[in-house]
């Protein structure tokens, strides 16, 4: 990531008593709607990753898109006694849900596709040219798993970004500068932005700076929901830079 650690200001055990697997606490809210928008945020956060293992485990899409299907309605049953105390990562827990998932007849799950109401969100052709883009064919399903996992959390911090950015009016500058959260400019290149924007060239460094450090704050917001502790947090710190500089699990 150009350098640029996704750490920022080290968080505090207490800050986990609200945070902590808080997509698995939602899952189990009294209200049925509130419960029904948590399955659908999952899911749409982690239907990809969980996707690309069952493809990469050699599964057919048709097949991998079944599996998906009935593995996210059977998921809020599984997560209802999960207790977030000694778990460590979601993403960890997730897949091993998976795996077990996997290793039963997963058709016995059918019946709860419809009592969950569950739409897939992406459709056969996005998920299959998603992974049709994927760096390297040859990752073990497990790498794919957790870099599709990384990438999402990106793509969440991105997303967010760019809304905050829309909101401040800043959409002009955002798409400027979006390619240098994760890419150092080139010498003379500041300059080059400077005139592109109308606005002096260490406005322009200053603004990427904050910028960057914002992604960043973003990025550990979305790993604060999937962790039990700060150590926790600390590893997915030094998982995620990992892999954004090539390095699998």
């Amino acid at each position: 990531m150009a350098n640029h650690s996704t750490s920022s200001a080290r968080v505090s055990p207490q800050h986990f008593s609200q945070t902590r697997w808080s997509l698995v606490l939602d899952l189990r809210h009294p209200s049925a709607d509130l419960a029904a928008r948590s399955l659908r945020d999952l899911s749409q956060r982690y239907w990809y990753p969980i996707y690309a293992y069952v493809r990469r485990s050699g599964h057919d899409a048709a097949s991998a898109n079944a599996l998906c299907l009935a593995f996210f309605a059977y998921l809020p049953g599984a997560l209802a006694e999960a207790d977030p105390r000694g778990k460590g990562r979601f993403r960890d827990f997730l897949l091993d849900r998976m795996n077990a998932f996997l290793r039963d007849d997963w058709r016995n799950y059918q019946s709860l596709i419809a009592q969950q109401g569950l739409v897939p969100p992406f459709t056969p052709e996005q998920l299959e040219s998603r992974l049709a883009a994927e760096p390297d064919a040859n990752v073990t399903p497990t790498q794919a798993y957790h870099r599709s996992f990384a990438l999402e959390v990106l793509s969440r911090s991105l997303r967010r970004l760019a809304a905050e950015a829309a909101q401040g009016g800043r959409n002009a500058m955002f798409e400027v500068l979006q390619p240098f959260l994760t890419a150092e400019p080139v010498a003379g290149q500041y300059q080059e932005l400077a005139q592109q924007l109308k606005l002096p060239p260490m406005v322009v460094a200053i603004a990427v700076k904050r910028m960057r450090q914002r992604f960043r704050e973003l990025a550990e917001e979305e790993l604060l929901e999937t962790v039990a502790s700060p150590a926790d947090l600390e590893a997915e710190r030094t998982s995620l830079a990992r892999m954004l500089s090539g390095h699998s699990e």
